[in-house]
C-alpha cells in the first residue's frame, strides 16, 4: 500500500470508529425512552399535565434513527475502508435532524417544571416539600445541563456524519487542519465548563435549601440525578477544570500542546473515571427507583469526555496545512513509496 492510502484510511477509520461509538449511545438511548413512553392504552395526545407520549416516541424514533446510521456508515469505513456517497449524505442528512430530539427534551424539561407537581415524575420529590422558586431553579439548571451534555453528543454525531460524508474526496479530507480542530475545542471546551458550572450550582443549591445529608428520595433534573450534594457539587469543580483546560488548550501552540499531550491525555482518563464513579454510579446505585434507571446518562458523561479530548489530539496532530499528495484516495495512487519517505541513514 501507498503510504498517502494507509494515512486516509488511518483518518477516515478514527472517524468511524467515533461514529459507531457516539451512534452506539444514541440508539441505547432511544430505545430506553422508547420502552418508558410506550404503554397500552397510551393516550398519544397528553393533555394539560402529561407531555405528549407521540412526540416523545417521534423523537426516540428519529435518534435511533440517526444512531443506526452512524453505526452502518461507520461500520462500512471500518470493515472494507470505504463507503457510499449515498449512504453517508443520507447518514449526514438524517443526523442533522437530531436536533429534533434535543428540543423536545428541553420542551419536555420545560413542561415538567411548569406543571409541577401534576406531572409525571417531577424533578424535586414532594416529601422535601419545595417551594415555586426551588422548582423553577431545579428546572432552570435541569435545562442547562441537557443543554450542555446534549449539544455534545449532538455535535460529535454531526461532525463524524459530515466528516465521513466529506472523506469521499481528498479536498474534503484536507479541510480538517488542526487550527480547525482547535477552533472547535474551544466550544466543546465552553460546553464541557457549562456542565461543570451548573452540576455545581445544582449542588449548592441542594445542599443550601434541603439539606447536606443523603437525600432519601434523590432530586433527579435532566442529565443530573443528586443523592448527595457533596458529590455534585465537588464533581461539578471537577468538570468545570477539564472544560476550563479544554478552552486554555485550545489556544496553546501546538508545540506546548504535543510537550504536555500525555499528561493531558491521562489526567482525563482519571477525570472521566472519577465522574462515572461519583456522578453516576454512586449518585444513582443508591437511589430508589425509578431514579435507579437513570444510568443512561452514562452515555452524556461519555460523549462530554471523549470528543473534546479527541479534538485535542488531532489539533495536536493535523498539519495546519496539508501538502497537496499527503492523501490518496486509491490504493495504488500516484503516491510517492513508503521507501522515499524513510530518512536517510
Amino acid at each position: 500500500m501507498e503510504l498517502q492510502w494507509l494515512r486516509y484510511l488511518c483518518e477516515v477509520r478514527q472517524t468511524a470508529g467515533l461514529a459507531i461509538l457516539f451512534g452506539s449511545m444514541a440508539v441505547l438511548s432511544a430505545c430506553i425512552g422508547i420502552s418508558e413512553v410506550t404503554d397500552i392504552g397510551q393516550k398519544w395526545a397528553g393533555n394539560s399535565l402529561t407531555f405528549p407520549p407521540i412526540a416523545l416516541l417521534l423523537a426516540n424514533l428519529t435518534q435511533a434513527l440517526f444512531g443506526l446510521s452512524n453505526i452502518g456508515v461507520g461500520l462500512a469505513w471500518l470493515v472494507s475502508g470505504k463507503g457510499s456517497v449515498g449512504w453517508s449524505f443520507f447518514s449526514m442528512v438524517i443526523t442533522y435532524a437530531a436536533w429534533f430530539p434535543f428540543l423536545t427534551v428541553i420542551s419536555l424539561i420545560s413542561f415538567t417544571g411548569d406543571n409541577y407537581p401534576q406531572a409525571p415524575q417531577p424533578f424535586i420529590p414532594m416529601t422535601l416539600m419545595p417551594t415555586t422558586t426551588d422548582v423553577n431553579a431545579v428546572t432552570a439548571l435541569a435545562a442547562l445541563g441537557f443543554i450542555a451534555y446534549g449539544a455534545n453528543l449532538v455535535g460529535a454525531l454531526t461532525f463524524c456524519a459530515t466528516k465521513l460524508f466529506r472523506a469521499h474526496s481528498v479536498a474534503g479530507v484536507t479541510a480538517y487542519t488542526g487550527a480547525y480542530y482547535a477552533s472547535r475545542q474551544t466550544y466543546y471546551g465552553f460546553l464541557t465548563l457549562l456542565a461543570g458550572v451548573v452540576q455545581l450550582a445544582l449542588g449548592a443549591y441542594v445542599q443550601d435549601n434541603f439539606g447536606s445529608d443523603r437525600l432519601l428520595e434523590p432530586i433527579a433534573a435532566g442529565p443530573f440525578t443528586v443523592t448527595y450534594s457533596q458529590a455534585s457539587i465537588a464533581m461539578g469543580v471537577l468538570v468545570m477544570f477539564q472544560g476550563a483546560l479544554l478552552m486554555a488548550r485550545s489556544y496553546m501552540s501546538k508545540d506546548s500542546k504535543v510537550a504536555t499531550g500525555a499528561a493531558f491525555d491521562w489526567w482525563s482518563v482519571f477525570a472521566y473515571v472519577t465522574v462515572l464513579a461519583v456522578q453516576v454510579l454512586t449518585q444513582v446505585a443508591v437511589a430508589p427507583a425509578p431514579a435507579a434507571g437513570r444510568a443512561s446518562t452514562v452515555f452524556e458523561t461519555l460523549a462530554l469526555a471523549v470528543f473534546p479530548v479527541y479534538l485535542d489530539i488531532k489539533s495536536r496532530s493535523a498539519p495546519e496545512a496539508f501538502p497537496s499528495d499527503f492523501y490518496s484516495l486509491e490504493e495504488a495512487g500516484p503516491a510517492k513509496s513508503v521507501e522515499e519517505h524513510m530518512p536517510s541513514a
